[in-house]
């Protein structure tokens, strides 16, 4: 995706009509900057099961196709620790944001190609957008 308008941002924000800021000195490209965050979300939620049924199976899939491509095996985790081990549990996604440098990059660009095609997935069970962005 080669849009010039995309040349004068760092990060895109969504912001729900039913969310209020409620804090006045809210900055979040200032505290995504200043942290080196590449994503920004309020907290995490329990989707319920019929709208994350085979989201694990996707992402793993997707790990072993990227493994097998570079050669190397590969786990998500967090800190060390598995990530992705309850694919009920994803972000809030009513206020977010994510920089740029990483929503163009070709690999989470190939995750929401998998994401899109997969085909047991948000056509039959209705995924949310919710465990995309907390891939």
């Amino acid at each position: 995706l080669r849009l010039r308008v995309l040349d004068y941002f760092d990060f895109w924000f969504k912001l729900d009509v039913d969310v209020q800021l409620l804090s006045p000195r809210l900055d979040p490209v200032r505290d995504m900057w200043a942290s080196n965050a590449w994503m920004l979300f309020t907290h995490m939620i329990q989707d319920p099961p019929r709208c994350t049924t085979n989201v694990k199976a996707m992402t793993n899939a997707w790990l072993l196709e990227k493994a097998a491509a570079c050669g190397h095996q590969l786990q998500p985790v967090d800190g060390g620790a598995p990530w992705y081990a309850d694919e009920t549990v994803a972000f809030w996604s009513s206020f977010h944001g994510v920089w740029l440098g990483l929503a163009h990059s070709p690999e989470y660009r190939d995750y929401a190609r998998a994401w899109l095609e997969y085909p047991d997935g948000r056509g039959t069970y209705r995924w949310t957008d919710q465990p995309f962005w907390g891939f």
